[in-house]
């Protein structure tokens, strides 16, 4: 196969929020979820904003505060009424037109994030991407969520897109974080959307694109 992989994040990227704590919010809203999670999560939200939580430890504390010893199907249940006002309200219209480009031009599009699979799944059906790839949470024979499987970070994006890209002669990564730097800096050409000072540094010393 020849042609281009356009790789495309999905929070703060493709859509211009956090999807999951969007979801959280939702759920909690709904009465799917307890208020009383707020008092645990919050404080995770804040440290990872404040670049005091990796992203990993992250995961690990918003799974055993949210997720652990749910049932899936209750999360399945409430995707869709949630991406109607979401997607409108948040999609990023900049990123977005990148994405339309792409896929008139019949690049291979890939949606590859480290929110929940099922968001992730769920968003790239609704657009039409080629392929996606989210965190994986593996679930007990009655259908609770009991572990994480298989987190998307930093390194394994690389080497999902590193698979994904044997088949292309180029590739395209898109991204607002400073943890997918692995995979801007393997992209044949990256674009940074609205980086922090950090990632911006970074972009303007190595010529990349930034897009609002």
């Amino acid at each position: 196969m020849k042609g281009t992989l356009a790789i495309f994040d999905l929070d703060r990227t493709f859509v211009r929020k956090n999807s999951s704590f969007s979801f959280y919010f939702y759920l909690l809203y709904r009465g799917v979820l307890p208020r009383s999670t707020l008092f645990s999560v919050l404080p995770i939200f804040v440290r990872y904003r404040l670049r005091k939580l990796s992203l990993k430890k992250l995961h690990a504390l918003v799974f055993r505060a949210i997720l652990k010893g749910k049932s899936k199907a209750l999360f399945l249940k409430g995707i869709e009424a949630f991406l109607d006002p979401f997607l409108k309200e948040s999609l990023n219209p900049a990123v977005f037109s990148r994405f339309l480009e792409a896929k008139r031009k019949g690049s291979y599009t890939f949606l590859l994030s480290s929110s929940p699979d099922f968001l992730v799944e769920a968003i790239a059906l609704r657009f039409g991407f080629d392929q996606w790839q989210g965190t994986e949470y593996a679930v007990d024979k009655e259908g609770f969520f009991c572990h994480i499987s298989s987190l998307i970070e930093g390194t394994a994006k690389l080497k999902i897109a590193i698979e994904a890209a044997a088949s292309f002669t180029t590739t395209v990564a898109y991204s607002d974080s400073e943890d997918d730097l692995p995979l801007l800096n393997w992209a044949k050409k990256a674009v940074v959307v609205k980086p922090d000072p950090k990632l911006k540094k970074q972009a303007l010393l190595n010529a990349w694109e930034i897009i609002g």
